[in-house]
């Protein structure tokens, strides 16, 4: 696996989390803020401390991982020997995101390619008045950025080499990068996450069913096969033919979509990935089955004077 170079402009909660991704599977790191390089430590510290309490890491890797990181506060400093990618993520502000495009294109000419985090600005805006401007481009995390693989790549006018660098470098750091191909609000996943609240909404203030319902609704019912299966796939696995049979089905108006699925013109990644993930889900269930067998007797103290003394529930002799 390549050892890819990143550099991560601005610290908060996505940056440092990024940051500590590419840690993760062994990304050159330097982090840069205009903060204290102290409190850049404490940041990505802080990230670490929330995965390893997941489970997504262990200590010991977080601990050996944090002290290969590179801290700056010198944005030339941090730019020296170049780098694959450039991750800014700053404040939503247009002035001061082109301003560090402005730098960062003027130090190390049109070989690196930069990122922006944001969800406010369209590629087409951040790259005016650019150097050059096809190497600028939004790859939108999903929050929380350091659990959550989804990164959602932006660029519609930069070149066909320079999204597929962007995706390949997203997939060494352990991400799930897609392509929006057009410049929309919301990109792809929150065009798809605004329509379904704006509907849950609706049919909560329509008196269909109560908020605690809708929400049922979701967490019980699409919400667990989406998870594995996706919104088309898990339609078409459901339908003889494949979605391509919904309109004939279920009385649809014809799309371009039901034309496109199942076409091959999609990629099988997505049901590659599937399928993983319902392995993963599987083995996950055994395995918390298995522990969750003989669970450990309760303990608890009993303290009648100034002796403490260890209670154990008994367990019924078999």
């Amino acid at each position: 696996m390549a050892n890819y170079k990143a550099v991560f402009i601005g610290t908060g909660m996505i940056g440092a989390g990024l940051g500590a991704n590419a840690l993760l599977h062994d990304f050159d790191v330097t982090l840069y803020d205009v903060v204290s390089e102290e409190q850049i430590r404490k940041n990505l510290k802080n990230i670490f401390d929330i995965l390893v309490e997941a489970g997504m890491t262990t200590q010991a890797i977080a601990d050996e991982k944090q002290k290969t990181v590179k801290i700056s506060t010198d944005l030339k400093e941090a730019l020296k020997g170049g780098a694959d990618i450039v991750q800014e993520a700053v404040p939503e502000r247009e002035d001061l995101k082109r301003s560090i495009f402005r730098t960062v294109q003027e130090i190390l000419g049109d070989k690196t390619i930069i990122v922006s985090t944001t969800s406010h600005y369209f590629p087409s805006i951040l790259q005016k008045d650019a150097l050059y401007p096809g190497n600028i481009l939004v790859a939108h995390p999903y929050n929380p950025s350091y659990i959550l693989p989804l990164i959602e790549i932006c660029g519609p006018e930069c070149p066909k080499d320079v999204i597929d660098k962007v995706v390949e470098v997203y997939t060494a750091m352990g991400k799930a990068p897609i392509v929006c191909r057009k410049e929309v609000d919301g990109f792809i996943v929150n065009n798809i996450s605004w329509k379904a609240l704006f509907t849950a909404m609706d049919i909560v203030e329509q008196g269909v069913c109560s908020v605690e319902d809708v929400d049922r609704a979701i967490m019980f019912g699409p919400g667990m096969r989406m998870a594995i299966l996706g919104q088309i796939m898990c339609i078409s696995l459901g339908i003889d033919g494949g979605i391509a049979k919904g309109p004939e089905k279920y009385g649809l108006p014809h799309k371009p979509i039901y034309d496109i699925a199942g076409k091959g013109i999609a990629s099988e990644d997505s049901f590659r990935q599937a399928v993983y993930v319902a392995m993963d889900v599987f083995r996950n269930r055994a395995w918390e089955k298995e522990i969750s067998a003989r669970p450990l007797r309760k303990q608890y103290y009993e303290k009648r004077d100034d002796s403490d003394k260890l209670k154990l529930d008994s367990i019924e002799e078999e």
